[in-house]
């Protein structure tokens, strides 16, 4: 099978690469057309399903030996051992209004976060790359990153602040120096691992629980983040961890280091 000869690495790789242009060629003003309901329950924009169409075709084509998870199509069961965790474009509304910052994100574990062993993250608008191998570090392109140390006087967080968002986000708010919100869970995430910002952090209102984030949106980023030397937990401040389904949603606090979990309290 190709799969023997084709390392993780290298189809990750290959997948973002393919993603990147059936994209950039699909770019029209139907991007954001809903074409169907996803799997996960909302509807699937134009853009996601072209992306989301490029990924199980490459798998396809290369013969690999692999489930797929994805928020559009559902559990596609191969009857493999591992499972490629896949949002095919995080951050759609972004990509829909041409702001510069959605991705795709791509994760391979046996059945859970905490087995998840490679990972990739690529900003289709830049092609910037964040890339990781459990115990084996986290890059962003060929550099090797690292979570920043925490100084309150130069603090920036990315919050979610929606009209959806628990008061205790408006409250964290007010402490750092500066907030951001970007709007693409896995990117977000990968700004805590290079050292950009110090916390994300989402909290979504407890009667609206299907807007919490769904392992698609980061299992790719989880490993990203803790391969720096970040980390990401549950609202109870337990190390997240969720199995491979859609049905499964967390709110998040990711840190780049876990002093900033005392300014939050």
């Amino acid at each position: 099978m190709k799969h023997i000869m084709l390392c993780m690495k290298e189809l990750l790789h290959k997948i973002a690469d393919r993603v990147e242009i059936v994209v950039k060629k699909g770019w029209c003003s139907d991007r954001g057309k809903k074409v169907r309901m996803g799997a996960d329950g909302t509807p699937t924009s134009y853009i996601d399903e072209i992306a989301e169409n490029a990924i199980i075709e490459m798998i396809k084509e290369e013969n690999i030996d692999i489930n797929i998870l994805s928020e559009e199509c559902g559990f596609i069961d191969n009857r493999a051992e591992r499972t490629l965790v896949v949002d095919p474009i995080d951050g759609t509304h972004n990509a829909v209004r041409n702001i510069p910052f959605y991705s795709v994100s791509l994760a391979v574990g046996a059945d859970k976060i905490s087995n998840v062993k490679y990972a990739l993250v690529r900003n289709l608008a830049s092609g910037d790359t964040f890339y990781a191998e459990k115990d084996n570090g986290a890059f962003l392109n060929t550099h090797l990153i690292h979570t920043r140390e925490f100084d309150m006087h130069r603090s920036l967080f990315s919050i979610y602040m929606g009209s959806i968002a628990s008061p205790k986000s408006f409250e964290i708010a007010k402490k750092p120096r500066r907030v951001r919100s970007l709007g693409a869970a896995s990117l977000d995430m990968c700004s805590v691992a290079g050292g950009s910002s110090d916390l994300y952090y989402i909290n979504v209102l407890k009667n609206v629980k299907d807007s919490r984030l769904r392992v698609v949106d980061i299992a790719a980023s989880t490993l990203i983040v803790r391969e720096a030397g970040g980390e990401v937990f549950d609202l109870n401040e337990e190390l997240l961890d969720l199995e491979f389904n859609l049905r499964n949603r967390s709110n998040i606090i990711v840190v780049g280091d876990k002093k900033v979990l005392e300014v939050i309290r």
